[in-house]
């Protein structure tokens, strides 16, 4: 078993999102090995996250152990082993992991893929001169797709900024599943403070996120633009639409943005998915998605479950009454 780290970010997979925590070791390098046999296989699922699960002490082990015993009879091959896999994420969904998920050996290959196709972020000039970004979810850790990735947030940045007079923005996280967060920070850096903007909360210990930059380069973690953009002036007021869609990764995004001066929350509460997950790399090449941490704000305030809004939003059927609200704060009205 190879662990790596991957910073709470979200993606969706079979209807699960996730975050990631630092990365130490890539996940493209993992290699799909023969089938081994199952109860080592099974030992190995249930050692981490006996050792490292954020819930693994609201778990009742010896009738975990029980159960494991009973179901894995007759099991020979790793392939045999899924229903013991799926009764040890239940276990979890009950003590309140809803976060935790396990990746077959396709799935982990495919998400550290070059060639997976993904969906960019998008942007518009609203009335008011206010510059509007669409930042979706982003569900790779393949180095060159984070770069596209976030460079292309930062050019459409550059390129509302350049042309306006721009009064304010809106970052419109309502439909960012998750995935690889730090692109996604990467990506709004221009309108981030640089420095630490949040903290991983694991045993009492807070590991922080950053924001970096030197030169023209700008990073958070391994996620990295070579052409950076600095806005003509300090935004005035930023404001982010959030919502039920807006989950793990997504959310460490929002995160990101708690305690920066003139920023406000509009719209719904979110997913509830704001727990870290770390990836584990099994010896036959899967991979085990596991919560290890909380979110906390810059400030140090714990973030577990649902993030609300500052501004309360109605929503409409007829109209974008996030952004309507959103553009009124923005524009002093």
């Amino acid at each position: 078993m190879k662990p790596t780290f991957l910073t709470l970010i979200g993606i969706f997979y079979a209807g699960i999102t996730f975050s990631q925590v630092k990365s130490t070791e890539s996940v493209s390098k993992t290699e799909a090995v023969a089938d081994k046999p199952a109860e080592p296989f099974i030992k190995e699922i249930r050692d981490i996250v006996k050792t490292n699960s954020l819930f693994r002490d609201k778990l009742n082990w010896n009738e975990i152990d029980g159960n494991i015993k009973t179901l894995s009879v007759g099991m020979k091959t790793t392939n045999d082993t899924k229903p013991v896999i799926d009764y040890i994420i239940s276990e979890l969904r009950k003590v309140g992991d809803k976060h935790s998920f396990f990746m077959s050996v396709a799935a982990t290959t495919n998400y550290s893929s070059p060639t997976k196709k993904l969906e960019g972020a998008t942007s518009k000039l609203l009335p008011g001169d206010i510059g509007y970004i669409n930042v979706p979810q982003f569900g790779s850790v393949n180095d060159s797709a984070m770069t596209v990735y976030a460079q292309n947030i930062q050019n459409l940045i550059k390129d509302l900024d350049t042309k306006n007079n721009i009064k304010g923005w809106i970052i419109d996280l309502r439909k960012n599943t998750g995935g690889n967060m730090y692109p996604m920070i990467t990506g709004l850096g221009p309108l981030l403070d640089k420095g630490t903007l949040g903290y991983f909360v694991s045993n009492n210990k807070k590991n922080p996120w950053k924001l970096m930059e030197k030169g023209e380069k700008m990073w958070s973690n391994n996620a990295y633009v070579p052409n950076a953009y600095k806005l003509k002036k300090r935004p005035e007021r930023i404001a982010l639409l959030i919502g039920g869609r807006t989950a793990s990764s997504g959310e460490f995004t929002l995160v990101s943005f708690i305690g920066q001066d003139n920023t406000r929350l509009f719209g719904q509460p979110t997913a509830g998915y704001t727990t870290g997950n770390r990836t584990y790399v099994l010896s036959n090449g899967s991979s085990l998605m596991l919560s290890t941490s909380n979110a906390a704000d810059r400030d140090k305030k714990d973030h577990l479950g649902a993030i609300n809004p500052d501004v309360l939003v109605e929503q409409s059927t007829n109209k974008d009454a996030d952004i309507e609200i959103a553009s009124k704060w923005i524009l002093g009205f």
